[in-house]
C-alpha cells in the first residue's frame, strides 16, 4: 500500500499528484533509513536571509518573503536555528499558475501559511537527517489543529528526499549562521481537510468515504479539530465479506451500526506516530465513547520482546523500525502520518468492530 496514491492528497491542490519529477512513481516510499544525498555543506557568513539574497535561483521566493516581515525578521535572527525549504524560481512559476486554479476552486491559503510551511524551527537538519517516513514539525500552526504544529511527510525516492510526495529536494545543506537551506523543486501548500484528503484516495478509501456520506459523519469530520482517523482500505471493508456490507450498506439498522463503526475509528486524541512510539502503548477515546488501543512493536523483535528506543543523533525516533497495532492485533497500521488542515490519518488493514456492534455474519473473506 505504501504507493504513490497514497499522496495524492498531501498538497491539497489539484496539481499535487503530480510528481517532483513529472512521472508516475510506484516504489516504496518509506523505504531505507536515511538519505545518501548530501550536497552543499559549505557555510557561509551571514544569516539566512543574508544566503538568499545572494542566490538568484530563489529571486522569486525571496520576494515574497521579504513582504512577510515578520517571517522575513525571524530568518535573519542570529540567535535562533532554523531549517528553510526555498522554491527555486521555475516553483514560483509554477506556483502561480496553482493559486489561480485554487482561487477558482475557493481553496487559497494565505501567502504567510504558505511560507510558515516551509520553516522548521529549532532545527538545523541536513538531507542526510531525513529518514524516509519521518515528519518535520512546522512553523505554521492552524486553528483547525488546536494550533499543533502542521507536518510536513518525508518520503523517499532514488536516495533522494520528497516531501509531501510533491517537493523533490534538489539541493541539500546550504548552511548560514542561524540555520540550513535546502532548495525545493515545488512550492509546499498546506494540507487540505481530512475530508477532501479522504476524497482525493478513491483507490484505497472510497468505501470509507461512502460510509462517512451515509451515516452523515462527514460533517462531524469537517466541524472537528484534531482528530487522528483509522481509516480502512477498500481491502478492509471487503475482507468485512458480502453479507455483512449489504446489511451495514442497505438497511436501517445496518446504517446505525455503521455510524457506530464510523465514529470508533475517529479518535478525539491527537497522535502521529512519533508520539504512539514515545508512549508504547497509547489509549485513546474514540467518537464512539469506546477506547481503542494502539501499541508499538519493533518489526524486527515483535509486540513482546521489550522495545529498546532507536534513536538518531537528533534524539529522534526512525518510523520505519515500527508496526503499529490496534487493540492488541484486531488491526495493524500499513500507512502512518497522512497530514490534513484538521488532523492525521493512519490507513488500516481492517475494520474494527465496537463492542456493541454484531454483525449478521461471522465469516469474513
Amino acid at each position: 500500500m505504501k504507493f504513490v496514491t497514497l499522496f495524492t492528497a498531501m498538497s491539497g491542490l489539484a496539481l499535487a499528484t503530480a510528481s517532483p519529477y513529472g512521472r508516475g512513481l510506484l516504489v516504496d516510499l518509506d523505504g531505507g533509513d536515511s538519505f545518501s544525498v548530501s550536497r552543499g555543506g559549505r557555510m557561509e557568513q551571514g544569516t539566512i536571509m543574508d544566503r538568499l539574497r545572494k542566490e538568484d535561483r530563489f529571486r522569486q521566493f525571496v520576494k515574497v518573503l521579504e513582504k512577510e516581515t515578520g517571517l522575513r525578521d525571524d530568518l535573519d535572527r542570529r540567535d535562533t536555528k532554523v531549517t528553510l525549504f526555498a522554491p527555486t524560481n521555475e516553483a514560483m512559476d509554477r506556483f502561480e499558475e496553482e493559486i489561480r486554479m485554487a482561487e477558482r476552486e475557493g481553496d487559497r491559503p494565505t501567502m504567510k501559511e504558505i511560507l510558515s510551511y516551509h520553516i522548521v524551527r529549532d532545527e538545523e537538519m541536513k538531507c542526510k537527517d531525513m529518514r524516509p517516513g519521518m515528519t518535520l514539525k512546522t512553523e505554521l500552526r492552524p486553528n483547525h489543529l488546536d494550533r499543533h504544529h502542521q507536518r510536513i511527510r518525508v518520503v523517499g525516492f532514488g536516495g533522494t528526499p520528497i516531501l509531501n510526495m510533491r517537493a523533490g529536494v534538489q539541493d541539500c545543506d546550504m548552511r548560514a549562521e542561524n540555520g540550513m537551506i535546502h532548495g525545493i523543486s515545488n512550492v509546499l501548500i498546506p494540507p487540505r481537510d481530512l475530508y477532501h484528503q479522504i476524497y482525493r484516495i478513491p483507490t484505497e478509501l472510497s468505501t470509507w468515504h461512502m460510509a462517512l456520506e451515509r451515516t452523515d459523519m462527514r460533517k462531524e469530520l469537517e466541524r472537528g479539530s484534531a482528530w487522528t482517523v483509522f481509516a480502512p482500505s477498500n481491502e478492509a471493508w471487503q475482507r468485512l465479506g458480502h453479507q455483512n456490507l449489504v446489511h451495514l450498506f442497505s438497511c436501517e439498522k445496518g446504517m446505525k451500526q455503521l455510524k457506530k463503526i464510523v465514529e470508533y475509528h475517529m479518535a478525539e486524541d491527537f497522535a502521529y506516530a512519533d508520539r504512539i512510539i514515545k508512549e508504547d502503548r497509547l489509549r485513546m477515546k474514540t467518537r464512539h465513547n469506546q477506547e481503542l488501543e494502539v501499541e508499538t512493536c519493533r518489526r524486527s523483535g515483535g509486540c513482546r520482546e521489550g522495545r529498546r528506543h532507536d534513536l538518531d543523533e537528533h534524539r529522534r525516533e526512525n518510523p520505519n523500525k515500527y508496526m503499529f497495532v490496534i487493540n492488541r492485533g484486531e488491526a495493524r497500521v500499513e500507512f502512518q502520518d497522512i497530514p490534513s488542515e484538521n488532523g492525521v490519518m493512519h490507513l488500516i488493514n481492517e475494520v474494527l468492530i465496537p463492542e456493541d456492534v454484531e454483525l449478521p455474519s461471522e465469516r469474513r473473506m
